[in-house]
């Protein structure tokens, strides 16, 4: 009579198959997150942008009897992140406009644009 050995467990093919499952696994879930976490720091950007220009034009529009024309650049904190907003101001007399070019760049960067905005800006006169 022969004696059988009833051990089981896994074969080293099978180990190996786990682990090629587990590590595609893993791979796609921290690619799904890598590319999450970017997606959701360029929608920041754009809100800190678009609120840094919304702060400048409100900061213009509140002195637009007195503003001069040419060049004005703004320093704007949003978040802990410091934002150049540099505003080309124009203005046409009849009626009372403010012609403004706005550009918004990373206080660090600031050779590279992040947004670019043309805005008319009609004022009352006290």
């Amino acid at each position: 009579m022969s004696m059988r050995d009833t051990r089981r467990g896994f074969t080293l093919i099978e180990v190996l198959i786990a682990l090629v499952v587990a590590a595609t696994a893993l791979t796609l879930g921290f690619g799904a997150v890598g590319g999450s976490a970017r997606r959701f720091a360029r929608v920041e950007d754009s809100m800190l942008t678009q609120w840094a220009i919304e702060n400048v034009v409100a900061d213009l529009t509140l002195r637009a009897e007195r503003v001069e024309p040419g060049r004005h650049v703004f320093d704007e904190t949003l978040l802990g992140r410091g934002f150049v907003v540099t505003a080309e101001v124009g203005r046409v007399d009849a009626p009372p406009v403010l012609v403004i070019d706005l550009a918004v760049a990373h206080s660090e960067t600031p050779e590279l644009e992040l947004e670019h905005q043309h805005r008319e800006l009609l004022y009352a006169r006290p």
